[in-house]
Order: C-alpha cells, then structure tokens, then sequence
C-alpha cells in the first residue's frame, strides 16, 4: 500500500528533476549548463561564434561581457605604480 506510493513519487520527482536537467542541455552538444537562460547564449558564443561585444580601444571582440572587462583590464589600464 503506503509504501509503493511512496515509490512512486520517488520516480516521478526523479523525473522531474531530469526533465529540468535537459531544459538546462545544449540542444547541440548536450552539455548541462547551470541555468536554463544560459542555453541561448552558450548555442550564439559556442556554436554559432557570435562575438557581440567589442572593445571600444581596440578590434577584440568578446562572446561575453566577462571576457571584455578582462581584456579591457589586462589591455587598456595603465598601472598606477
């Protein structure tokens, strides 16, 4: 009795979860990002190459935002010392 029901939802919480989990999947490679927002701009920086952030100092262009305030910090910052 209690206990199949038990089980049952076990499986259906399981499933859930791995429904949720291939939400947050590269429908290219597959791989398993941590927020399912963050599919559409892995597929545009990983698979599609799109680079749309630019320096403005400079022509590197970035496929994140990250990655242009790193080159712009390691690039274009004169060292105060």
């Amino acid at each position: 009795g209690g206990e199949g029901h038990v089980r049952e939802q076990r499986k259906v919480g399981e499933g859930r979860g791995e429904r949720e989990a291939l939400d947050r999947c590269c429908p290219v490679c597959m791989k398993e990002l941590k927020y399912r927002r963050n599919v559409g701009a892995h597929v545009r920086a990983i698979h599609e190459g799109s680079r749309q952030f630019g320096c403005s100092d400079c022509e590197y262009q970035s496929t994140s935002k990250a990655n242009l305030r790193k080159h712009k910090l390691s690039k274009h910052t004169v060292d105060s010392k």
